[in-house]
């Protein structure tokens, strides 16, 4: 999912790409990426303290937090084959007779 900021407009554009989460910004002809909102605040230069680009801070900081990392469980090393047995499965310990 991207979200582009609202106040794009002339020279200036800015999005936030959910999925990778960072931030694209094409400014003076020039793009980059950012993983951070305030660095990306702070690309604008001088700019920065007009009322867009507070605007842009405030709208890169809401949509950062929004998207928080979720830590991921770790999952069990089933590498080896005695390893990727259940043992609550019920037919764990059987054999096939012929």
């Amino acid at each position: 999912m991207i979200t582009p900021f609202p106040g794009n407009k002339g020279g200036f554009y800015a999005e936030y790409h959910k999925r990778h989460n960072h931030f694209i910004c094409l400014y003076k002809n020039s793009a980059r990426g950012f993983n951070d909102p305030t660095e990306l605040w702070r690309h604008l230069g001088s700019a920065k303290h007009t009322e867009s680009g507070k605007a842009l801070k405030e709208w890169a900081l809401e949509v950062f937090k929004d998207d928080e990392v979720v830590e991921e469980v770790a999952r069990k090393d089933t590498s080896f084959a005695s390893e990727a047995l259940d043992e609550t499965d019920p037919n764990h310990n059987t054999r096939t007779i012929i």
